[in-house]
């Protein structure tokens, strides 16, 4: 609800924001303290955090989804608002991202599969991306179709990348009894990093919008 309300809705000084980043901190906290308490008996015991490829896996799951969140949610808006598209119309022009990831996402699987290797992947797709992501920045009312759909394109590789592969990799380096509490600490962060995602984009854009009227 803060990063709903904030700058948007109620300004970032407002007592409703300020409450419930007070209180999704103490929730946090208190969840914390008490699966510390709980010990291996909790809902996910925090001994699992000391397995390096569990925390670089969550945390590749949580950046890639915000990047893919963000990208989906932006590039519609440019479509419409810069080149004059219809909803419907953005909707078919996200196109070469959507099959990219897929694609993408399927090759990948293929050679974890084959070779058994998983970390060049995880680490090939924030280079990629980063590329991407930049590239798009340059975008204009003067963009030619070839520049939009190849940089699309450059962003479903790296998305494509780490979409599933964190989780392969945790359930290749995790205990046999760890396996399923750690896919659900991926899952979760892949969520997480969605949420963030669409607060940080619906923001950006509704700051965009007030300046563009000022």
């Amino acid at each position: 609800l803060a990063l709903q309300w904030g700058g948007i809705e109620k300004p970032w000084s407002s007592a409703d924001v300020i409450a419930t980043l007070c209180v999704a901190a103490v929730v946090a906290c208190l969840f914390v303290a008490w699966e510390w308490y709980k010990g291996d008996s909790a809902l996910v015991p925090l001994r699992l955090f000391r397995n390096r490829t569990l925390i670089g896996s969550s945390l590749a799951s949580c950046f890639t989804r915000m990047a893919f969140f963000i990208a989906v949610y932006e590039l519609p808006l440019y479509f419409q608002a810069v080149k004059g598209h219809s909803p419907t119309k953005s909707g078919l022009d996200l196109i070469p991202i959507t099959l990219s990831v897929v694609i993408t996402g399927g090759f990948i699987g293929f050679l974890i599969s084959k070779f058994g290797r998983y970390w060049h992947f995880i680490i090939l797709g924030p280079i990629v991306g980063a590329v991407g992501f930049g590239l798009v920045f340059t975008l204009d009312e003067n963009s030619s179709w070839g520049r939009i759909i190849g940089y699309q394109i450059l962003m479903g590789i790296s998305i494509g990348c780490n979409l599933q592969t964190p989780l392969l990799a945790v359930q290749a380096d995790m205990a046999k009894e760890d396996i399923a509490q750690a896919t659900s600490v991926v899952t979760f962060s892949q969520f997480l990093g969605g949420i963030i995602a669409l607060a940080i984009a619906g923001y950006v854009a509704m700051v965009a919008v007030m300046v563009e009227d000022v």
